[in-house]
């Protein structure tokens, strides 16, 4: 089952970024911890703010939830959270094209 993002607040803390999925009946909140935003940026040699960072890999962020979603192991709170064992458990995408990158880039920019 794909998740979906929700419309609504992105919450940017200390710890990472907090936002909303939906999977056709639920709304769940899903973080992404700095250490994987900053581990995909890396290597996908992104450089920006954490939110710009977020909006670039929000494809391969939401394939990680998905993927995490199908093979639940909740956290205490019931809620998503996506760490470094989950980038070793399912792995990192292929390189973003690089007309890709500046498609979403300018969607940012535009925002």
């Amino acid at each position: 089952m794909r998740l979906r993002v929700t419309s609504g607040k992105l919450d940017i803390h200390s710890e990472g970024v907090s936002f909303h999925l939906y999977d056709g009946i639920n709304i769940l909140t899903c973080t992404v911890t700095r250490e994987v935003l900053l581990d995909l940026a890396d290597y996908h040699s992104l450089y920006g703010t954490q939110l710009e960072i977020f909006g670039l890999l929000l494809p391969e962020i939401k394939r990680l939830a998905s993927a995490k979603y199908r093979f639940p192991q909740p956290e205490e709170t019931g809620d998503l959270v996506i760490t470094r064992t989950d980038l070793l458990r399912y792995g990192f995408s292929g390189q973003f094209k690089s007309d890709e990158r500046e498609t979403i880039a300018l969607r940012i920019a535009a925002e």
